[in-house]
């Protein structure tokens, strides 16, 4: 379970990452951002399936490339239409 203040996201972080990624145009694959990320593709596999969490570093980043406020990523009633 991933904690912003008193809210409690539980599995949406999984969702918004890959939404995001599909929604890139032109659609960014997970070993791209990865690498952008500086992780490997096994850690942001993970977390997309919730079982690791990005950094502040790196959700500020995923939020600046995909042009939306970090908390569309991890907060699923902010989610950008």
């Amino acid at each position: 379970m991933y904690t912003l203040g008193h809210m409690a996201m539980e599995g949406y972080m999984e969702n918004a990452i890959k939404h995001y990624r599909a929604k890139h145009r032109p659609p960014i694959s997970q070993a791209q951002l990865a690498r952008l990320l500086g992780i490997d593709r096994p850690l942001l596999s993970k977390m997309e399936n919730d079982k690791a969490r990005p950094t502040p570093g790196q959700l500020e980043l995923m939020a600046r490339m995909f042009g939306v406020p970090p908390t569309c990523i991890i907060l699923k009633d902010n989610e950008e239409n």
